[in-house]
């Protein structure tokens, strides 16, 4: 509700794309940690460690060269793996606790990998470097 005030901003305080992109440019090199530096180390990690996704499901090892394995402590009905396009790119209907993934074709980037078990469906996402 308005209550009698106008809702608009005065145009000087309107952000434009152009402002939020130095805004963003400025994080990237600002000493203090920002929503942008926290993802950027935690994607460059060297560590092996499991990523414990949605309802208990671990993807390991993630980062990976093409080769991981997707754990559940319930069984997975179904997977699905996306590339960065969309393209239905693997999928794998064997019902299984633990699956193991070879994308050892696909080139380096992100890649989503959906879950299906118990007829509710989870998205996590997977990192390949070569």
């Amino acid at each position: 509700p308005c209550n009698g005030q106008n809702p608009l901003r005065p145009a000087q305080e309107l952000q434009t794309e152009e402002n939020i992109a130095d805004e963003w440019i400025a994080d990237e090199y600002n000493d203090e940690p920002s929503e942008y530096n926290q993802l950027e180390n935690e994607l460059t990690t060297d560590e092996a460690a499991p990523i414990q996704a949605n309802n208990g499901i671990e993807i390991y090892p993630n980062p990976n060269t093409g080769i991981f394995v997707v754990q559940a402590k319930e069984t997975i009905a179904a997977i699905r793996i996306f590339d960065a396009q969309g393209r239905l790119i693997y999928q794998h209907n064997s019902p299984s606790n633990q699956i193991e993934i070879n994308l050892n074709q696909q080139p380096s980037g992100f890649y989503w990998l959906q879950t299906i078990h118990k007829n509710i469906s989870n998205t996590h996402k997977v990192i390949l470097t070569k």
